[in-house]
């Protein structure tokens, strides 16, 4: 056992492993992708300090807001989910008003997006997908009016601008986008503008109209939930209050932007949308087929009562429950998620949801899994989940991730890893489901594999990321069984797991408050 971090004493000696081929290629595309976007900061810092010194303080300063800070190497990353409705007439990417360019700025500008979207077709060549999307979302940025890059993106031409198929239907539809309550029909705004909510609903048809105090009891019974099926990837029942059952499947939404983009080369260019336009398809062939099953409980006595009465199985200690098909249908009931809201603890709820959620994106979007087939290897799943739980929502509507000190849950679940004795990577990459499992290591166990799981993707700029992921999507196919050359040791490329150990130490003696 390696000593518990607060009593680490080593001295960390670190080696750069020789990358392979693959990873090789990946580190060679990824290093042109931050070149590219270094150099056009440069360019655009250099012809601000040139307007500065002949005395064009605001275009300097329009200039300079255009520099984009570097990616960090290390510690909480930033993404920006994309919205469904963008109208391009003077605005970018966050779809608010840009300050005006300087020609030079605009020309240097361009300049990097093409370089960004020619970078994006050669990643997307060598199956390097989440790199591709990186580039394009870098091309539109840019160049919001950029026609392929935007259908790459699943675009598609609207009047005003770009929409998603998915919006372009509802639009079609006649719904409007309501700020509180989603996709709904254009003669729901004045009630809604009331502070109304639909009653009776009979064939899709609302029949009358009540205070909304008085629509959200009668759905509290489940009798019947509110269903809130105009998501463009989730379809989500629950007898919580409408908007906040709208609130809720938003922020799955987002989850599901931020899967797509880290996670691309693991669903592989079979099921993923992106791939398949890369291989010439339409941004309406791409839609999914199904959505992803969520239901929303009101409370926490309500889905123990559900588990219990209904499945038969006892969930008073979960936070929330992904059942995978293999275990729905023997009850003859579709693969869903199942969550509760918790107002006491509204951040355990939201780390179970992203949780639990990621589960559900990963198990019905790569196609199908045989990873009962490993031996051992089982950390990974729990590592993946528990990684999604450090997501942080930003007022900004950004999305944090990757930090050891992402949220207060996962604060409160790495700090045991201050106080207990930590397995060498070797050992818990061993450990079958029911070891994995198994008390009181379990806490240990599980903070360990998020921690492990974000030093892989993010130690050292990335290092780790490109073999971690083949070493996922090994796993989820079943290629690690006994006597099989595959390992999480081949794939990251490493002399031996105590390298990886003295990596691991130091990245978390860096990215850890001490313990209390």
């Amino acid at each position: 056992m390696i000593p518990a971090l607060g009593l680490l004493g080593l001295a960390l000696c670190l080696q750069v492993p020789a990358p392979g081929a693959d990873a090789d290629r990946s580190e060679a595309l990824r290093s042109e992708y931050r070149g590219l976007l270094a150099q056009e900061s440069s360019r655009l810092d250099a012809l601000a300090e040139r307007l500065k010194g002949e005395g064009q303080t605001e275009a300097a300063a329009e200039v300079r807001a255009q520099i984009e800070p570097p990616p960090p190497s290390e510690g909480p990353q930033r993404f920006q989910p994309l919205p469904e409705v963008i109208s391009t007439s003077g605005r970018g990417l966050a779809n608010v008003p840009s300050a005006p360019q300087a020609a030079e700025a605009r020309s240097l500008r361009s300049g990097t997006a093409k370089a960004l979207f020619d970078l994006a077709r050669r990643a997307a060549e060598d199956e390097q997908y989440a790199l591709a999307g990186d580039c394009l979302r870098g091309v539109i940025a840019r160049e919001p009016d950029h026609p392929e890059a935007r259908r790459l993106l699943g675009y598609v031409r609207t009047q005003d601008g770009w929409a998603t198929p998915h919006a372009v239907q509802m639009l079609k539809q006649g719904r409007v986008l309501h700020p509180d309550f989603g996709w709904v029909s254009a003669d729901w705004v004045p009630h809604l503008n009331r502070g109304e909510l639909p009653g009776l609903v009979i064939g899709g048809r609302v029949r009358e109209w009540l205070p909304a105090e008085e629509a959200n009891a009668r759905r509290s019974s489940w009798n019947p939930p509110w269903q809130i099926s105009t998501a463009p990837h989730f379809e989500i029942q629950t007898n919580v209050p409408l908007a906040e059952g709208v609130a809720f499947g938003r922020r799955l939404e987002a989850l599901y932007d931020l899967f797509f983009a880290l996670f691309a080369d693991v669903i592989g260019r079979k099921n993923l949308p992106l791939a398949r336009r890369f291989d010439g398809a339409s941004p309406e062939a791409t839609r999914p087929i199904k959505k992803h099953q969520v239901w929303y409980f009101a409370s926490k006595e309500e889905y123990v009562a559900f588990f219990r009465d209904v499945l038969h199985r006892d969930e008073h200690l979960s936070l929330g429950y992904y059942m995978p098909s293999r275990e729905a249908a023997p009850l003859r009931r579709p693969p869903r998620s199942y969550f509760y809201r918790d107002l006491q603890h509204p951040g355990d709820v939201m780390a179970t949801l992203f949780h639990e959620a990621s589960h559900q994106l990963l198990f019905e979007s790569a196609g199908p899994s045989t990873f009962e087939s490993n031996a051992g290897n089982y950390w990974v799943w729990e590592g993946l989940g528990t990684y999604f739980e450090a997501v942080a929502p930003q007022p900004d509507g950004t999305l944090s991730y990757g930090s050891l000190e992402g949220t207060e849950f996962v604060r409160k679940r790495i700090g045991v890893l201050g106080r207990e004795s930590i397995l060498p990577v070797r050992s818990l990459v061993a450990l079958s489901k029911a070891r994995f499992h198994e008390q009181p290591d379990v806490y240990r166990n599980y903070a360990e594999a998020l921690a492990l799981t974000i030093f892989l993707m993010h130690y050292d700029g990335g290092r780790y990321r490109k073999g971690f992921l083949d070493y996922v999507e090994d796993a989820y196919h079943g290629r690690l069984r006994p006597g099989s050359s595959r390992s999480l040791k081949s794939r990251l490329n490493i002399s031996s797991y105590e390298e990886l150990d003295r990596q691991f130490l130091d990245f978390l003696k860096r990215g850890m408050k001490p313990a209390t």
